[in-house]
């Protein structure tokens, strides 16, 4: 069995279309799935993100409804973009980042239009995924990731790997053009 490492964050609408390829992956591939919080990539390097430069923004977000419909993905982005992602990314370690969560939370956001940030939404796509407590899942998956945390000097020889592999690994093993 092979193993891969995907990481991403929801904040990344490159990620949602990313991850809707991984089923394409050889059946001898096992991925692991890697919640990491893009926006300190982009500071230890920094970078602002892609939707924080407005044309940029306004372009890519034509590219990403692009891809969407090539694929047969619904795409519809959040009300709000930059979001804080943090919660979300919590969420998901609190609940073993397992594939199911992982596409119920993109879906909520891309292909839905969920919002990523406001806490009656948060709540209710929580219990979706049978959470009744959300600020303590949430508190103690941050505990457990600040446990595991690297610093900024271990993120950035990282930054390719992570890079490669949250942008196209799942293209890249099924061997088609990213």
């Amino acid at each position: 069995m092979r193993q891969a490492d995907w990481f991403f964050d929801y904040i990344s609408p490159y990620a949602y279309l990313q991850f809707h390829q991984l089923r394409a992956l050889p059946k001898d591939v096992e991925v692991t799935l890697r919640p990491v919080l893009f926006a300190g990539l982009l500071n230890a390097w920094g970078q602002l993100g892609p939707a924080e430069i407005p044309a940029k923004k306004a372009h890519t977000f034509v590219l990403y409804q692009w891809r969407a419909r090539a694929r047969g993905l619904p795409f519809t982005a959040p009300p709000r973009h930059p979001f804080n992602p943090l919660t979300l990314l919590r969420l998901t370690l609190a609940l073993g980042s397992t594939p199911a969560v992982v596409g119920a939370i993109f879906d909520h956001l891309w292909a839905q239009g969920g919002d990523g940030q406001d806490p009656a939404a948060l709540t209710a796509l929580a219990a979706n995924l049978g959470v009744d407590a959300l600020a303590a899942a949430s508190e103690a998956a941050a505990a457990a990731s600040a446990a595991a945390a690297v610093g900024a000097a271990a993120v950035k020889p990282c930054f390719a790997a992570a890079r490669l592999a949250a942008c196209a690994a799942a293209d890249v093993l099924a061997g088609r053009d990213i």
